[in-house]
Parts: structure tokens; sequence; C-alpha cells
């Protein structure tokens, strides 16, 4: 049955991650009807130093407006 794998950077807390599972499973039990010993969800969580959008790692200071570009520029 579905197995849900929730790429993301670490979590805040442990009870952000729980809560994340016990809401994915309900929302998969609600809508496709499997029984819920047959719903997986699993998180992996991704150091930002380990995870990059438009070539620029997580951990830039600067991620949060060049991850957004969508050409190099000349020096990059």
């Amino acid at each position: 049955m579905p197995i849900i794998r929730i790429s993301a950077w670490p979590f805040a807390n442990e009870n952000s991650a729980r809560l994340l599972i016990a809401d994915i499973t309900r929302v998969v039990h609600n809508q496709l009807g499997c029984p819920l010993d047959k719903i997986t969800v699993y998180i992996e969580e991704i150091l930002p130093s380990r995870w990059g959008d438009a070539g620029i790692a997580g951990d830039n200071p600067d991620f949060k407006t060049k991850s957004r570009r969508m050409y190099y520029d000349d020096g990059e």
C-alpha cells in the first residue's frame, strides 16, 4: 500500500515530525481508504548544507534569494 516519503530540512522538534506523520496518515486513510496498518510515512531529514536549489546550498546565507534564480550570472 502507500509509502509516503518526506524529504525536508531537520524539524525543529520531534513532536512536529510525529504530528506530520499522524496527519499525513489520516489524510491518506480518508482519501484512499487504505487500512492504517498499510500506510507507511517516513521523514528523511537532510542537512541544509546537503540540500540545494538552483545550484545554491541551503546553508548559504543568501539562499532565500539566490535559490530563486533562473539563470547563471556571468560570475557563477
